[in-house]
């Protein structure tokens, strides 16, 4: 996924902003998984990706049982960080940084509400 336009997303589930699960997918629909820099993690998801001229996109879907045994109740958080990587241009991130690069980017809070 190197040298390509790529969104790479980290969930830590129990936020204790050391664990962290990442994925990394390119404008290709070509997807690169790491548990804590661990790239033989190895989870189950379903992934779909489209592109054109001018645009690329992605879906995914993640069992809540790839990340922990419990799920989420209802006004329980996780942290949640988004990263774009533009090769040659920069990185965009959610939530935004002006850090020095996308690894210390901060974390954003997601909520599970009913």
């Amino acid at each position: 996924v190197e040298g390509f336009d790529r969104v790479t997303l980290v969930i830590d589930v129990d936020r204790d902003y050391n664990l962290g699960w990442e994925w990394t997918i390119d404008e290709r629909g070509q997807t690169r998984d790491a548990c804590c820099g661990d790239l033989a993690w190895n989870p189950k998801y379903h992934l779909a990706a489209a592109s054109d001229e001018r645009t690329w996109r992605f879906e995914m879907a993640i069992p809540w049982d790839e990340l922990s045994p419990v799920a989420p109740s209802d006004r329980s958080k996780i942290a949640f960080r988004a990263c774009r990587t533009i090769p040659g241009v920069g990185w965009q991130t959610w939530p935004a940084s002006t850090s020095a690069g996308p690894v210390a980017a901060p974390f954003g809070l997601l909520s599970f509400d009913d």
